[in-house]
């Protein structure tokens, strides 16, 4: 079963590619998106995730050759407690059940920079519970502009602040 297609992985390396800080991924299982977005770039990633299924040691051996692939081995909510940096590309693809979805968005999109983009994975069928969060959290906000779709990715631009 392949997890993240290869159009996915391209699109997560564009943006990884243009990236002008920080990347965070909440959920990164065995690697596949992780390495993608590696490949693009030299910015830190910080691959959050907490390995309930022993995947750990499979995701350090898919993952060792990147340097600038940081391992976090915890949950998204344990990460964001000690996490004071702004973020220029956020990867979501954690747990998909509707309370879990809406809180990494809510944990997470405030550390997005003016200019970062948001990708979540998994955002339609057959995970609508990704859907209503993705929907409420970036389709209903005034804060993101440039809203794409790519697969079962859903893609947005934060727009930067004005005062019309």
């Amino acid at each position: 079963m392949i997890w993240l297609s290869q159009r996915e992985g391209r699109l997560l390396a564009f943006f990884a590619k243009r990236a002008s800080g920080p990347i965070v991924e909440i959920g990164s299982y065995l690697g596949m998106s992780t390495v993608f977005m590696a490949r693009a770039t030299k910015n830190k990633i910080y691959a959050i995730d907490p390995h309930y299924l022993k995947s750990y040691k499979k995701f350090i051996a898919n993952t060792k050759k990147y340097k600038n692939i940081i391992p976090v081995k915890k949950t998204s909510e344990q990460a964001n407690k000690n996490w004071h940096q702004e973020i220029s590309l956020l990867h979501i693809d954690g747990n998909h059940e509707y309370k879990y979805a809406k809180k990494d968005l809510k944990l997470w999109l405030k550390y997005l920079k003016p200019d970062g983009v948001v990708v979540c994975h998994d955002a339609f069928a057959p995970y609508p519970e990704v859907w209503q969060a993705v929907k409420e959290e970036i389709f209903d906000s005034e804060k993101f502009g440039y809203v794409g779709v790519l697969n079962s990715q859903v893609f947005a631009l934060k727009t930067k602040a004005f005062n019309p």
